[in-house]
């Protein structure tokens, strides 16, 4: 019984130390506007599953691009858009979450005008 009470104990000790934590996540954001061709991004298109989906959408709708970014306006690799390392859920990041403002920077980044086909 003393000996789980210590072990009790050291995890408690070891676990609660003084580091502070964030509860701050780092998601991307996900975009979508109305272009001619969204190259390097993709189009709702090629993200369909269902080839007369895709033909009808194609004939009767603009192509709609998409992109996932973060906060600088950029596509980063991996799935969370901190500055450092995050947990497994993309939250408490070493370095906090990477500032900006994501629609406005990728507008920027890319030359998009502000106009109402960009969601």
């Amino acid at each position: 019984m003393r000996g789980a009470m210590l072990l009790l104990a050291v995890i408690i000790a070891v676990t609660s130390g003084s580091r502070s934590v964030r509860g701050e996540c780092c998601y991307p954001t996900y975009i979508q506007w109305s272009a001619d061709n969204c190259w390097p991004f993709r189009s709702q298109s090629q993200m369909a599953d269902n080839i007369e989906r895709d033909l009808v959408a194609s004939l009767m709708l603009p192509t709609r691009c998409e992109a996932k970014v973060c906060n600088d306006g950029r596509v980063h690799p991996g799935a969370y858009c901190g500055r450092g390392r995050c947990n497994l859920f993309g939250c408490n990041c070493e370095g906090g979450c990477i500032p900006g403002e994501p629609v406005l920077n990728f507008r920027r980044l890319n030359g998009i005008p502000d106009d109402k086909s960009f969601k």
